[in-house]
C-alpha cells in the first residue's frame, strides 16, 4: 500500500521549485522560424488584421440573417442568387432584402450580407431560385476582421 501523499503550501512548493531551477533572462533575437518552444521576452505588435477583411468560413451563400427566420427544413425560404463571392478576391458587389450570393470559403463578405447559410442547406429550384432551409444567426459561419489577430 502507498502513503498517503503530502501537500505543501504553495510558497514552499515554490521555495522548492526555485532551488533547483532559474530561468535566464537573457534576451535574444533569432528567427522566427527558430523560435518553437521559447517564451516571448515582450509583446508582439501585429501590422495588420488577420482576417484583414470580413470572410466566409464555409463555401454556401451570402445573405442578410434576417431574411432565414422562420426557414425550415421542410419550409424553406426562397432568395434570388445575384452573383458569386470568390476566394481571392474582394467582393464588390452587395446584396439586398431577399437576394443571396454564392460564396465560396475565404471570400469577403459582399455589403449587405450579416451571415452565410452553408452549401448544405441550400438547394437550387429549378428557376434558379436558392431554397434555404435553416435559419441563421447574424455573423454566423464568418470569420470576422482582426478574430484571429487584431492591428
Amino acid at each position: 500500500m502507498h502513503e498517503p501523499l503530502t501537500v505543501m503550501s504553495l510558497e514552499k512548493a515554490r521555495s522548492e521549485f526555485s532551488k533547483k531551477w532559474r530561468p535566464s533572462p537573457v534576451k535574444e533575437k533569432i528567427p522566427v522560424l527558430e523560435a518553437g518552444g521559447r517564451v516571448l521576452a515582450e509583446d508582439g505588435i501585429s501590422q495588420l488584421d488577420l482576417p484583414s477583411f470580413d470572410r466566409a468560413s464555409y463555401d454556401g451563400f451570402a445573405v442578410r440573417a434576417e431574411d432565414t427566420f422562420g426557414s425550415e427544413e421542410d419550409s424553406p425560404i426562397l432568395l434570388k442568387p445575384v452573383g458569386t463571392a470568390s476566394a481571392g478576391r474582394i467582393t464588390k458587389e452587395g446584396i439586398e432584402s431577399g437576394e443571396c450570393m454564392e460564396i465560396a470559403t475565404g471570400a469577403s463578405i459582399p455589403e449587405g450580407a450579416d451571415a452565410v447559410v452553408m452549401v448544405e442547406d441550400v438547394t437550387l429550384s429549378e428557376d434558379g431560385d436558392a431554397e434555404i432551409r435553416r435559419a441563421i444567426s447574424p455573423w454566423e459561419n464568418i470569420s470576422k476582421q482582426g478574430s484571429e489577430l487584431k492591428k
